[in-house]
């Protein structure tokens, strides 16, 4: 069930799904299409990532350019090889 809840948020581009194997332009691809990033006008360097990295890699150094805005990347874990990624503000309770 919570998978296909999964790729049903997904559809609505809330949420990211990624094979491990994708390739940086799928990356940015998708992160570019999530309403989070769009709404808040959160900025992606393409520069500071490297081709070679992957997708956990992407997300940390999205991570770092993100803090000073308030936000970050999650990964939601479904005990799989994908990587299901979202944008979420950064609490600081």
């Amino acid at each position: 069930r919570s998978i296909v809840m999964l790729f049903a948020i997904g559809n609505a581009n809330f949420i990211a799904g990624f094979d491990w194997k994708d390739d940086l332009e799928t990356f940015l691809w998708k992160m570019r299409d999530l309403k989070c990033l769009q709404q808040y006008h959160l900025p992606i360097d393409d520069a500071s990532l490297a081709a070679d990295g992957d997708i956990s890699q992407w997300c940390l150094l999205l991570n770092e350019q993100w803090k000073p805005l308030g936000f970050q990347n999650v990964f939601i874990d479904t005990d799989s090889d994908e990587y299901w990624v979202a944008i979420v503000p950064i609490v600081t309770d």
